[in-house]
């Protein structure tokens, strides 16, 4: 079994490849469908180490890699992300980038989600 550090690696390796692959069809959307794709693969001991990593990644200071955390997070409903959302939007609220705003109402709309799913559940 991989360590965290190395799970983390390939992600992030994977990720870079799928950029490379996306950029020579000049089709950026595939990144999105690659890691989705990857994710969907994961057994229930990755997924928790892929749920992490994407976590990291919605804390990311580029926003190409939040913009990849925040379509897996929305697409299979990480809702172990939920602090990390809750952090990025603490900060993207003090952030005066252009689409900032944007940015944070999206994050807001997956956290949204995210509550619903866990009431859903019975969690709370």
């Amino acid at each position: 079994m991989m360590s965290f550090e190395e799970f983390r690696q390939e992600m992030d390796a994977y990720r870079k490849y799928a950029i490379q692959e996306a950029t020579a069809i000049k089709e950026m959307m595939v990144v999105t469908q690659m890691l989705e794709k990857l994710y969907g693969r994961f057994d229930e001991q990755e997924r928790a180490m892929a749920d992490r990593v994407i976590g990291e990644w919605a804390l990311s200071e580029d926003s190409s890699v939040r913009f990849d955390a925040l379509a897996l997070i929305d697409t299979f409903h990480i809702v172990g992300a939920l602090p990390a959302l809750h952090s990025l939007l603490i900060r993207l609220g003090q952030s005066t980038e252009v689409g900032a705003r944007h940015e944070a109402q999206k994050v807001g709309d997956i956290v949204a989600g995210l509550g619903a799913d866990d009431q859903m559940s019975g969690a709370s």
